[in-house]
């Protein structure tokens, strides 16, 4: 019988009506014909279902609740506990220096970022340098993420788990929470589907709309919009682990409206580029406008499925990066196509 872990203890009959509800097994018992009364336990160790998963027999009810980890249910409450807590307010690290209980400001020089995305400070005390906060951005092993994202949906322990990928439990616990950014910052799966569906598909509609109106100067507008484009993802891969990780305490209501303000300006800028596209099309080839249409709703299906694959692959920062790789090679196919009909006309 798994062994009690921080005050955790799971294992004993879950049905409320039974007299045996909330009894733990004993921990020895005798067996056989000296095994009577109270030396006897009310429940039988037994394997139930195609994988014969351990499981408890309630001699009263005849419940039959499985075997679970005492210490994984407290490991997975600290981890909820960690992302919850207040984090302390940073400074500096030597106990010995005066500026140890100072928080940063007017004692601290900001020495720009590290290589992992983290703020660098530099104590003027004593001088000693530290970076405050975690980031993302040096993301180590992203090729381990499918893997471990494979082996959770098919319910593995995570024992076996860090067996398989070859990574001790707190690096299975940083990947999980690398693939699930954004379902922490909205708290539930279905909202953080509806409120990035709702906010790309309002704002594309809305940047496509705005586009009404430009007939020529393509060559210019293409690539201030590509250039815009780039300085937003780019904001936005420095930014966002930031704005999340300090909001994550905040009211759902704010943090809806937080992703929202953060998707449309995004969506603004990539609603553009379609219309544009097919304005360049019909001035310099009108046959190519249905299979603009035909390989736009293609990509949308298809990059969709990929970009989830790549950031579990690598990481959702490389897939960001090779997005804006896509567009800027688009915006310079048609850059070229409108040069070529303006010299021919």
């Amino acid at each position: 019988m798994p062994a009690e872990a921080d005050g955790i203890q799971v294992n004993f009959c879950k049905n409320p009506a039974c007299g045996n509800y909330g009894v733990l097994p004993k921990e020895s018992v005798l067996r056989g014909r000296v095994a009577q009364g109270s030396q006897q336990d009310t429940y039988i160790i037994q394997s139930s279902g195609d994988n014969n998963v351990p499981s408890l027999l309630c001699r009263v009810c005849g419940e039959q609740p499985r075997i679970k980890s005492n210490a994984a249910i407290a490991e997975e409450r600290a981890r909820f506990l960690k992302n919850m807590a207040v984090a302390p307010e940073a400074s500096c690290p030597d106990e010995s220096c005066s500026n140890h209980s100072v928080s940063l400001g007017k004692g601290y020089q900001s020495k720009g970022l590290t290589k992992s995305g983290s703020r660098r400070y530099r104590c003027n005390v004593c001088k000693k340098t530290f970076s405050v906060g975690k980031s993302t951005t040096g993301h180590k092993q992203p090729h381990k993420n499918r893997l471990i994202f494979s082996l959770l949906m098919n319910k593995s322990p995570f024992r076996r788990i860090c067996e398989v990928a070859d990574i001790g439990p707190e690096s299975v616990y940083g990947k999980i929470s690398f693939i699930q950014r954004f379902v922490l910052f909205l708290g539930y799966p279905t909202y953080s589907l509806t409120v990035v569906l709702l906010a790309l598909l309002v704002s594309t509609g809305v940047g496509s709309w705005l586009t009404d109106r430009v007939r020529s100067g393509f060559e210019e507008k293409l690539p201030s919009r590509l250039v815009l484009l780039l300085a937003m993802v780019g904001a936005y891969l420095v930014a966002v682990p930031w704005i999340f990780d300090a909001l994550l305490g905040a009211p759902l209501a704010v943090r809806i409206a937080v992703a929202i303000s953060l998707l449309a300006p995004l969506g603004l800028v990539l609603g553009g580029f379609l219309p544009l596209g097919v304005r360049v099309l019909e001035r310099t080839n009108r046959q190519l406008v249905p299979w603009a249409w035909a390989v736009n709703g293609c990509a949308t299906v298809v990059g969709t499925i990929l970009a989830v694959i790549g950031g579990m692959t690598w990481s959702f920062t490389t897939v960001a990066l090779a997005a804006c790789a896509i567009y800027a090679a688009g915006v310079a196919a048609l850059v070229a196509a409108e040069r070529r009909a303006r010299s021919v006309a």
